[in-house]
Formats: structure tokens, C-alpha cells, sequence
């Protein structure tokens, strides 16, 4: 009985309210949205393309089945996106398994001797709700001889991602009257898009994520130092946005660049939050087109004093597993499993590391 739970089912997620309501899919949406893109346009032809859709809506060929289906079309496209970008950008940082092992561990996890550490997708559960926080930020602290590493900052990473759809009709057979159907796919933003992207606030539902988070960082990190150490009364917050139709590789090594940039800020005592302010590349060639990936800071009223504090790792831990073994002629085999999109993928990686065969 001890191994087990006492709670069953799935856990609340801390920003479990924020879900988005999506309205219900009907005709009259798209009716309204087409006809706002007739008035927005000044081309003939474009009208033209748009009116026709309309026309198949009056004449009752696009049904609300119809529109359910493009929102299903739309909400995969940018779930994917979402889900492809994360998997690819953080996959370069440490993924720890509790916020514990940073705080007292976090020399552990460096990879060069340095006061700031930044993790990926850390659990947090302050509420007893969980979720994971894509970015945070710690510094290290030593506290008359005890080394913690204390969160100061946590980012959300955000892809953008622009669809454009069309109705289409596929002959089959001799039938005259073809059903439409509707077709979406993913396009570049704009520039004018992606500018209204960076010079604008985050959402309020984005907002609302990272003070929800904020929120249950510090509840669940009061609970683990020793109540005699301060901790931050609030968190620098900020958002990485990027336009998803983009190479993987141009935008990982600029979203690496972002991030050392933060790092050598906060180490030299740079970082300013008393404004927002949005951190984007520039190129210094005509014609090579910057990535599309930016760093969003927000506006913090008081400055934390904890960045005064930070006291640099001198060097590296280092385990070695193997440094009181005895030289033989024995092979060590070292599975390593990677993702799969497979059940079967995952079942046999599990057999590969836990049986040898």
C-alpha cells in the first residue's frame, strides 16, 4: 500500500484557468471574418476569392461541420508548432526533475563556472496544482557558507504562427456538384505582423501564466530554504516570441544568444527592469534577414537586491563514476533512449535501459 498514491486522476494544472475558451464553431464566425477581410482589401481579384466563400455559405455548401473541421485544421498547425519549438529550443538546458535539486544542487547542473543558472521546463507545484515553467532563471548565493541558488527571473517561450486557409474541391467521378472543403497552412508573418508582434504587450493570458507561476515558485520555495533565508518578494518576468516558419537551426543558435545575453546582464549587474523592453537581432548585412526571435522584458517596479549577491562557482562538480574502478577487460554498455513518437519507441527504450540483455 505504501507505494502508492493516495490521490487519484490527473493533477490540476496551476494555470488551469487560463484555458482559453474557444467559441463554438459556426457558420456566422466565418461569415463575419470573411467579410472583414473584404472590407480590409483593396485588390479586385482577392475580393473576388473572398466572395465566393461567402456566396457558398449563403447558398447553404458550408455548414457549421465544415467550420469545425478548419478550427480542428488551425488548432493542430499551432499545437504542433508549439510542441516542435519547445522540444527543439530547450533541449540545449538542463530539464531538472524538482526545484529542490536547483536550489541546493544547482552546481550540479552548470556547464562552465559561473553565478547564474538557467533551466528548462522546471516543475513547480506551490499549490499543490503542478506545471512547468519553460525558462527560469536562479543565481547563486553562498549564505554564510551555505550555497542556494535562488530564482529571480521566469520566461515563457511563445511561437507565432500565421495560417492561411482556402476552400477547394477535388473532382471524383463525372459529379458536377463538388462539396467544399476547407484546407489551412502554415505562412511567413509579415513584416508589418511580426513588428505589431515585438512592439506590443504580451496578452493578458500570458500575464496572467507567468504571475501564476511567479506565484507558486515562491510558495514552493518558502517551503524549502531555511526560514531565516530572504527570498525575492517578486520575479523579473519576460517572453520570448519567434515566428515558427523559420529555420530550427538559425533561430536555436540566436535563442542561445538571447539567453547568454541575459546571463552576462544579470553577471554584470546590467540587467534593467524598471522599463520593458523587447531584446531582438539585428543583421548587419542587407541582404540577410535577421531571425525572427525576441526577447521581451517586462517592467518591474522594484529592483531586487539578490543580484548583489551572486557568488560564482570557482569550479565544476564532477562525478566520475568510474574512478575507483579496476582496469579489466570488461566492455561497458551505455544505453541512452531519445524521444519517440511511438508508444513502442518508448517501451523499447525502457527494456534498453532497465534489462540487459
Amino acid at each position: 500500500r505504501s507505494f502508492y498514491d493516495g490521490a487519484v486522476g490527473k493533477k490540476q494544472s496551476i494555470t488551469r484557468e487560463l484555458d482559453i475558451d474557444i467559441p463554438e464553431p459556426t457558420v456566422d464566425i466565418l461569415w463575419t471574418k470573411v467579410s472583414e477581410l473584404i472590407a480590409q482589401t483593396h485588390d479586385n481579384e482577392t475580393k473576388a476569392r473572398y466572395s465566393k466563400i461567402l456566396d457558398n455559405i449563403d447558398d447553404g455548401r458550408i455548414v457549421d461541420r465544415d467550420v469545425e473541421k478548419l478550427f480542428e485544421q488551425v488548432l493542430s498547425l499551432t499545437q504542433k508548432e508549439g510542441n516542435d519549438w519547445h522540444r527543439i529550443l530547450l533541449s540545449d538546458l538542463h530539464h531538472p526533475k524538482s526545484l529542490k535539486s536547483v536550489i541546493f544542487a544547482g552546481d550540479r547542473l552548470l556547464d562552465q563556472p559561473s553565478s547564474v543558472l538557467i533551466v528548462g521546463e522546471l516543475p513547480v507545484k506551490g499549490l499543490g496544482e503542478t506545471g512547468q515553467i519553460d525558462l527560469t532563471v536562479f543565481i547563486r548565493r553562498n549564505i554564510k557558507g551555505l550555497v542556494l541558488w535562488t530564482p529571480v527571473m521566469i520566461i515563457e517561450v511563445k511561437s507565432k504562427t500565421s495560417i492561411d486557409f482556402n476552400l477547394y474541391a477535388i473532382q471524383t467521378g463525372k459529379e458536377k456538384e463538388l462539396p467544399p472543403a476547407f484546407y489551412s497552412w502554415k505562412r511567413t508573418l509579415t513584416q508589418e505582423e511580426w513588428d505589431m508582434i515585438v512592439e506590443s504587450n504580451p496578452d493578458k493570458r500570458v500575464l496572467d501564466q507567468l504571475k501564476a507561476y511567479e506565484k507558486s515558485l515562491l510558495i514552493e520555495s518558502r517551503a524549502i530554504v531555511p526560514t531565516d533565508v530572504r527570498l525575492p518578494k517578486k520575479l523579473w518576468k519576460g517572453v520570448i516570441v519567434l515566428d515558427s516558419d523559420q529555420d530550427y537551426s538559425d533561430i536555436f543558435n540566436a535563442f542561445q544568444f538571447l539567453l547568454n545575453e541575459l546571463a552576462t546582464d544579470i553577471i554584470t549587474q546590467k540587467y534593467d527592469a524598471s522599463k520593458s523592453r523587447t531584446l531582438a537581432l539585428d543583421s548587419n548585412k542587407d541582404e540577410i534577414t535577421a531571425p525572427r526571435v525576441a526577447l521581451m522584458i517586462l517592467k518591474e517596479e522594484s529592483r531586487t537586491t539578490f543580484i548583489d549577491e551572486q557568488s560564482a562557482a570557482t569550479s565544476l562538480s564532477i562525478d566520475n563514476p568510474f574512478k575507483e574502478r579496476i582496469s579489466d577487460d570488461r566492455l561497458l554498455t551505455h544505453y541512452v533512449s531519445i524521444p519517440s513518437s511511438t508508444s513502442f519507441g518508448n517501451a523499447a527504450a525502457w527494456v534498453s535501459r532497465n534489462w540487459h540483455l
